[in-house]
């Protein structure tokens, strides 16, 4: 009797001193730990504003305004002096849209000049004088037939762009006398052989076709048909491809995207355009 008395008056010792250590450790270590980490946190600088966020929140007020010339002046900012800014990547988008619509607006001037048709003009004639497209023509004018007559006008506008393949960041961007123009996500990218960048190509044709026929810019159906660009190494084309089949990636060589921005890419890019692939 006496002995488990002994035991149990050390058990509860042993216990009372694992509690006192466990208090002991709460008041005389930890507390302290929490109360300068709370110091530290209150004392902190706060987080520096990202100016981007500001310029971009003015660029939605004045694109809701329809005030789309300043509206890319602002998102263009953004893309050039913040690039780690939180909003570039979305200002990028928004700029390539409002850029695409400018372009093919006939009521915002800049850059378009006025061309009076003449007897034996063509519309791949008057695209190839002015270093445009067929499509682009056709969408900028509005046209529903492509019959031209002498003294008939169309605006025109010259597409010199530079065009580069980001193979590291799979994009397709486009610029204009150095500036942002354009920018397209890339879903695949499979380069023929031991190829590797950086290397130039160049735009060597393109191709549309319905039902496995060829169609050129002119023949009903164009429009709706699918297209491909493809590059002066042959094999290594520009095609469309929803992204719910970029899993079953193309075993040929070539550069998957969307199949509404190779259709953009087709307006945008003449025949003899260079791609830098970097």
């Amino acid at each position: 009797m006496g002995i488990r008395i002994f035991f149990a008056l050390v058990t509860l010792a042993v216990l009372g001193l694992a509690i006192g250590s466990l208090f002991y450790l709460l008041e005389k270590v930890e507390k302290p730990k929490v109360a300068a980490a709370r110091e530290i946190k209150d004392t902190a600088p706060p987080k520096p504003i990202d100016p981007g966020i500001r310029e971009f929140e003015a660029a939605l007020d004045l694109t809701r305004n329809r005030q789309l010339v300043a509206a890319r002046d602002k998102l263009l900012y953004i893309i050039r002096y913040f690039p780690r800014s939180e909003r570039q990547q979305v200002a990028r988008k928004l700029c390539s849209e409002i850029n695409l619509d400018l372009l093919s607006s006939p009521n915002f001037a800049d850059g378009k000049v006025d061309y009076e048709v003449k007897r034996g003009d063509s519309l791949s004639g008057i695209a190839k004088k002015h270093a445009t497209t067929i499509e682009y023509l056709k969408r900028l004018n509005g046209m529903m037939d492509f019959k031209l007559l002498p003294g008939d006008h169309l605006l025109t506008r010259s597409l010199d762009f530079e065009v580069s393949v980001d193979t590291k960041r799979k994009v397709l961007l486009i610029q204009e006398d150095g500036k942002f123009f354009a920018e397209f996500p890339v879903l695949d990218i499979r380069l023929p052989g031991k190829l590797r960048p950086p290397f130039t190509e160049t735009i060597r044709s393109k191709h549309a076709s319905a039902d496995q026929s060829p169609l050129s810019p002119t023949q009903l159906g164009y429009d709706l048909a699918s297209k491909e660009l493809r590059l002066s190494r042959r094999g290594l084309n520009i095609v469309g491809r929803k992204q719910a089949d970029s899993e079953e990636q193309v075993v040929r060589p070539g550069i998957v995207m969307d199949p509404t921005d190779v259709e953009e890419l087709t307006m945008l890019l003449p025949v003899s355009t260079p791609v830098y692939f970097l």
